[in-house]
């Protein structure tokens, strides 16, 4: 008599493989509530989207951008030219 099916043996690696998956996320769960880590990563991605919002808007808003005045070689406001 045959005790053993061969696809038992995958069985207990996907259990195995679960089972790591589950305590990796509670752990995670535990360090993200203790430390507030996701709070923390939030604001450094909304800094780094803000500084880069920030380039690009000096990189093409002509409101803000200075020009220096031919005539006088004064920097006026491009507003104002």
């Amino acid at each position: 008599m045959r005790t053993s099916i061969p696809e038992d043996h995958n069985a207990y690696g996907n259990v195995a493989a679960t089972a790591a998956v589950a305590g990796g996320a509670a752990v995670t769960a535990y360090l993200n509530a203790k430390y507030h880590l996701w709070r923390d990563l939030d604001m450094i991605l909304l800094m780094k989207r803000a500084q880069r919002d920030y380039d690009r808007a000096g990189s093409l808003s002509g409101f803000h951008h200075e020009r220096q005045n031919q005539n006088t070689g004064q920097l006026t406001p491009k507003r104002l030219q």
